[in-house]
């Protein structure tokens, strides 16, 4: 989740499934510490995204606005961002040092 104004990240999940109600927790966490929610989310059409409980969640707290399927130009900062974070951070593989003791 970023802050499009401000170009900051401000909520790292990073599961393999993530449930509706694992993200409005997780939302509900951001819009607390942030003073409350923003006027409006721009999101992707992902399964967590489109679920009922989501739309009940910001009814009366945001609106919500999908990016229309195959349209990653419409959201050019966030793909570079996903990249950047996925190579410096999420693929880094850990290799034991070797230590000689003597």
């Amino acid at each position: 989740m970023l802050d499009e104004h401000a170009r900051e990240s401000l909520l790292h999940l990073v599961e393999r499934s993530i449930t509706a109600e694992k993200l409005m927790a997780e939302l509900e966490q951001v819009f607390a510490a942030r003073g409350g929610p923003p006027k409006v989310l721009r999101v992707d059409n992902g399964t967590e995204m489109i679920s009922a409980s989501l739309h009940q969640f910001c009814a009366d707290r945001a609106g919500i606005v999908y990016l229309p399927p195959g349209t990653p130009w419409n959201n050019g900062f966030i793909e570079p961002f996903n990249r950047s974070l996925r190579a410096e951070c999420l693929n880094r593989t850990h290799h034991p040092v070797a230590c000689d003791i003597n």
